[in-house]
């Protein structure tokens, strides 16, 4: 995988909005909901915007209702439920990532989000933390509002993955994966384990929404099969507006 190993200014994070996430971060074994990945990404976004450098262990970070509601796109009603339920329920959820070759799983925050009057705290656990603040191995960044358009979960995880893929020269790029890394890295329960279902419910929604709501313009097709059986597909990605972030 080409990975897009670049470096914003002050400047254009903090007028682009852009989330930087490590790569073992973004191929992380994990499942979340919409609103979840969503109040992820917001946290992440601001405290590598206004908590530069990110020093502490575990990053603590505070989101508002019409923060969120603005990013996201959503109502204010929609912004207090999105909140209220990601805050009850996101310390539950944990992530499988390598750590220097071993993979361990680990929970996403420290503690449980405080939610209190439309604001919710975030507080990372320290294995997250470093993969935000450190940048463990090569960096993936995207603008912030094209995946907070996105209004499926496998959609959300989809968009992030192609990143990794895209060269920074020739703006395109390929993902070649068998379908059990793919259900693993999007933790896909045993309903998709019929192609047609991971076809149509996973593969071909989430591009749908991908190439209609983002800059990205993606592809797919069957990779490898064993007899009958589809056993890897791939997906060619191009990036239709990258040049306008200023990267470099």
């Amino acid at each position: 995988m080409a990975g897009k190993n670049v470096v914003p200014s002050n400047n254009q994070i903090t007028t682009e909005k852009l989330v930087m996430k490590d790569h073992e971060l973004i191929m992380a074994s994990y499942t979340l909901t919409v609103e979840e990945q969503r109040l992820i990404l917001v946290c992440i976004e601001k405290a590598q915007r206004v908590q530069n450098p990110l020093n502490n262990d575990a990053i603590k970070i505070s989101i508002n209702v019409k923060e969120y509601a603005d990013l996201c796109s959503v109502t204010m009603g929609a912004a207090y439920k999105a909140l209220a339920n990601s805050a009850e329920k996101l310390y539950d959820q944990s992530i499988k990532i390598n750590d220097q070759g071993v993979r361990r799983e680990v929970r996403w925050l420290q503690e449980k989000a405080l939610y209190d009057s439309g604001k919710v705290t975030v507080t990372f656990s320290t294995m997250i933390s470093k993969h935000i603040k450190d940048i463990v191995t090569k960096r993936s960044i995207y603008r912030l509002e094209q995946a907070t358009q996105l209004r499926g979960q496998h959609a959300i995880r989809l968009f992030e993955i192609l990143q990794i893929v895209i060269d920074p020269d020739t703006q395109q790029g390929e993902w070649v994966v068998t379908l059990a890394e793919f259900k693993d890295l999007l933790e896909l329960p045993s309903s998709y384990d019929r192609w047609i279902d991971l076809r149509k419910r996973v593969i071909e929604s989430s591009l749908a929404q991908i190439n209609k709501n983002t800059s990205l313009k993606v592809e797919w097709e069957v990779a490898a099969k064993d007899g009958r059986q589809i056993t890897a597909v791939k997906f060619t990605v191009f990036e239709s507006n990258q040049m306008s972030l200023g990267l470099s």
